[in-house]
């Protein structure tokens, strides 16, 4: 697992040069190895574009963002299932855009899903608490399970 603090906010940098490096950076102070793509995941989760609304990300750039990270990651990896998940920490506000951005990559039927996860923003600076993040991963966990993607 790597924890990095992303934006898919296009105003900013290329996104996809953005997400990598910041990838490959987190990857090495983690473990101490480089990124090389190597591993094979069963299944490839993404947390990311919360911040995005608060930004001035368009509606077009963050589809454009989502887009092209998808197709990156199945260069890399194959047609690996993706499941994006959202809404801990907003009302949903970039919902439509991202169901957007992945039914026009196939969706469900192309191995593409999107997670909705509770919103709660109790934690410190108006993030999720620590039991928010755990009830999280049980929505996933069930979700992951129920949907049989791995």
């Amino acid at each position: 697992i790597i924890y990095t603090r992303l934006s898919l906010n296009l105003k900013y940098c290329d996104c996809l040069v953005c997400l990598l490096e910041i990838l490959k950076s987190s990857y090495y102070r983690s473990t101490g190895k480089q990124y090389d793509f190597e591993r094979k995941p069963d299944l490839v989760v993404i947390n990311l574009g919360t911040n995005d609304q608060t930004k001035g990300t368009e509606r077009e750039a963050y589809i454009a963002g989502v887009k092209a990270l998808i197709q990156h990651i199945r260069q890399q990896y194959g047609n690996v299932n993706v499941v994006w998940t959202c809404g801990m920490m907003t009302e949903n506000v970039t919902s439509p855009w991202l169901e957007t951005a992945i039914e026009s990559l196939g969706g469900w039927e192309n191995g593409l899903y999107i997670c909705r996860l509770n919103n709660d923003r109790t934690g410190g600076n108006g993030h999720p608490s620590a039991d928010a993040h755990e009830e999280a991963s049980d929505l996933l966990y069930d979700f992951i399970k129920e949907n049989e993607l791995i």
